[in-house]
């Protein structure tokens, strides 16, 4: 077993006693990756910048603020990028990229002093090596995402009344979720959502992920990503049925999940590489809702026939005759929400998959990862 030191300085990680703040895909990601890697034996220390004093958090796992945290280490994982690479001493260095553009230097030279590259799809893998020709191709390793089943029961229940208690969670018809970042296609979800809502009078949207936060970010930028975004935001406030959530917490973000009927994802991302999974999306499987998703990168791969799955919303179909629109979406939303029977159908197929991607499983999958390099230290002694 190998003693590692996780460093995500660049993710709020909150301490023990105050983590609910919000969660995004990538502090789930390490959060549960680091306490199956610790079940397994290893001893993990994760290193995060909002802590002040050092915890404990189980028998092999520590978490430790930028001051005062350990330096030495059979392995250490970096986060995004290799910057407090040089902070450590340690035989092996593991890069945790979630795109496909890291910075290798001018001519991809660093390239070589990463021993593996855990990638989340083989999709992944492949546009890391394509947009990365320096990185061996050996050094890379598919380990995937996981889902907590036990946070999701199973059947899922209904809502009828319309008064019910918040803190007893079940389907509710017409629900919508979105809580992905908004430059992924919010938009085409509000052209959805006013078509579906024509036709299914009951239907609400709700967003999450903070919104408000994210279109700061942009409002003074002159592009014209920042002027979708701020009409994203006229829209939510004048559109009947659209809730802004705001910044949710783990639990409130699984109690919407559990709420979502179907949840409709036309993503295309601005930057090549970042649709590498779908965290929120197979969540939303665990939950049980029907899914409707573009064929963005690695959504084909990952979801297959567990999603109904449609080309990017503007793309030319030739035998269509035609480009794709929010309207082809639209029609299985509502199909989805009126057809009990082919709701359930997705549903399960949802809630199949889901079963299938457990966090041990990808624990399992970084534990084979880690003795495959350090195995190969020892045939090099």
């Amino acid at each position: 077993m190998s003693r590692i030191i996780w460093d995500c300085r660049g993710e709020t990680m909150y301490s023990v006693g105050h983590d609910d703040g919000l969660t995004s895909g990538s502090v789930v990601m390490i959060r549960e990756i680091t306490k199956r890697l610790a079940e397994q034996g290893h001893t993990v220390h994760v290193v995060c910048n909002d802590l002040e004093v050092e915890e404990q958090r189980g028998p092999n796992l520590w978490y430790w603020g930028p001051k005062n945290l350990p330096t030495k280490a059979e392995v250490v994982v970096m986060t995004h990028n290799i910057t407090f690479g040089t902070d450590y001493e340690y035989s092996k260095i593991v890069l945790a990229h979630t795109g496909c553009t890291p910075n290798l230097g001018t001519a991809g030279e660093w390239a070589g002093e990463i021993d593996a590259w855990p990638v989340f799809s083989e999709c992944h893998k492949r546009l890391l090596l394509d947009h990365n020709p320096t990185i061996a191709p050996e050094r890379v390793f598919v380990t995937g995402l996981g889902v907590n089943l036990s946070d999701y029961p199973w059947p899922v229940s209904w809502i009828a009344d319309p008064n019910y208690v918040y803190a007893s969670p079940g389907k509710v018809k017409g629900r919508m979720l979105y809580a992905n970042d908004p430059q992924r296609g919010l938009w085409n979800v509000l052209d959805i959502f006013d078509l579906v809502k024509a036709a299914v009078p009951e239907a609400t949207l709700h967003i999450a992920y903070d919104f408000d936060r994210q279109i700061e970010r942009h409002r003074w930028e002159h592009t014209q990503m920042a002027q979708m975004l701020l009409d994203c935001k006229r829209r939510i406030e004048t559109t009947p049925g659209v809730v802004n959530l705001g910044a949710l917490t783990r639990e409130q973000i699984i109690h919407e999940q559990l709420e979502c009927q179907v949840h409709v994802y036309p993503s295309d991302p601005p930057n090549v590489g970042t649709q590498t999974h779908g965290l929120l999306q197979l969540e939303c499987a665990a939950a049980g809702a029907a899914l409707v998703l573009s064929d963005v990168e690695a959504f084909g791969e990952v979801f297959g026939e567990a999603a109904y799955i449609l080309p990017v919303i503007g793309r030319f179909m030739p035998e269509w005759e035609r480009r794709v629109e929010a309207t082809d979406y639209a029609w299985a939303v509502i199909r989805l929400m009126t057809d009990a029977e082919w709701w359930q159908s997705n549903s399960q197929r949802s809630r199949a998959l889901a079963e299938c991607l457990s966090w041990e499983r990808v624990g399992a999958a970084w534990s084979k990862m880690l003795a495959a390099i350090t195995e190969e230290e020892k045939v090099s002694v």
